[in-house]
């Protein structure tokens, strides 16, 4: 929902109490600006969260209320998207620092000792923590040169289409290509040259298949293709055959046509398991053991348009 932006921007804070003079305070603090919005209660709140995005909520809590129960309930889910602020009425006990933070949020204040540099500096420190924990993730779930899904993104996905399988059942295939001639490309040409090589892999393989299936990096110069759906099994090996063959056909790096060689290994929900790692990891295992092809003698030529997905084609079982 909210969207990366630079820090003399003012941040979009939705204030969900009355908030008096507090707010008025706040809006104009060095720590700033702040764009306020304040909703007198958390029906109303949640319509503008669905309106508009914020950087952070502020939430403020009465005498009665278990802030626990408030925040699991209604603000936890939504701990991605926006840095959280919790004012409760007392903070006396440790246990509950640790309860809350589990919940998502960012800061915890206590109304005895609130004031608008308090709060100030609290909003800017959680939006800018905020802002980093989500920077980290977006990192940690993708392959920073390729910009793919990780090996972690993959297995999760395919976990979820087998749940699905269980009660949809359709042939499900992991292609996992391990590739050679990057370390020569960049022994040559530099490690740049080389990752942009690896980029060019990736936007091969993504437009050779369909939209529903997935392309993702894996460690070692490996590449794994989920094929969500198939008309039989047996499909798999010839998609997987025509990914192949579409990556040793030369890529040109600049003036320099290069060429790859790739090695293939297929796993088959379910004959070869109903579990993700496991599919994944007998794919890996026949990757690594087949011989690469592709490299020598090629020749030079020019690369045609895209060509059509590779499971789009009437394959002979």
């Amino acid at each position: 929902m909210s969207e990366t932006r630079d820090a003399a921007q003012a941040l979009r804070v939705l204030w969900v109490a009355e908030a008096g003079a507090q707010a008025e305070a706040l809006a104009a603090h060095r720590l700033g600006p702040f764009e306020l919005e304040v909703c007198p209660d958390r029906v109303s709140a949640a319509e503008s969260v669905r309106a508009r995005p914020f950087d952070a909520v502020v939430l403020a809590l009465g005498e009665a209320e278990d802030a626990r129960a408030v925040a699991l309930r209604a603000w936890a889910p939504l701990a991605q998207d926006m840095a959280i602020v919790l004012i409760a009425p007392a903070l006396e006990q440790p246990a509950e620092f640790s309860a809350w933070m589990t919940l998502g949020v960012q800061e915890l204040l206590s109304a005895d000792e609130l004031d608008a540099g308090t709060l100030a500096r609290a909003l800017r420190a959680s939006v800018e923590r905020h802002r980093a924990l989500r920077e980290a993730l977006r990192a940690h779930a993708s392959d920073l040169t390729t910009g793919l899904p990780n090996q972690q993104q993959f297995v999760d996905q395919l976990s979820q289409l087998l749940a699905l399988r269980q009660r949809q059942p359709a042939a499900t295939a992991v292609v996992v290509l391990r590739i050679e001639g990057f370390s020569t490309v960049q022994a040559s040409l530099g490690a740049e040259a080389a990752n942009v090589l690896r980029r060019k892999v990736a936007v091969r393989l993504r437009s050779g298949v369909r939209a529903s299936d997935m392309v993702a990096a894996l460690p070692g110069d490996g590449y794994a293709v989920l094929l969500s759906a198939l008309d039989q099994s047996a499909h798999a090996l010839a998609v997987a055959a025509k990914l192949a063959a579409s990556l040793r056909s030369v890529f040109r790096l600049g003036t320099q046509d290069v060429a790859l060689a790739v090695a293939v290994g297929v796993s088959v929900f379910p004959s070869d398991g109903e579990d993700a790692a496991p599919l994944l990891q007998r794919a890996v295992g026949l990757a690594a053991g087949a011989m690469a092809s592709g490299r020598a003698g090629f020749v030079n030529r020019e690369e045609g348009g895209r060509s059509a997905a590779a499971n789009d084609d009437e394959l002979a079982p």
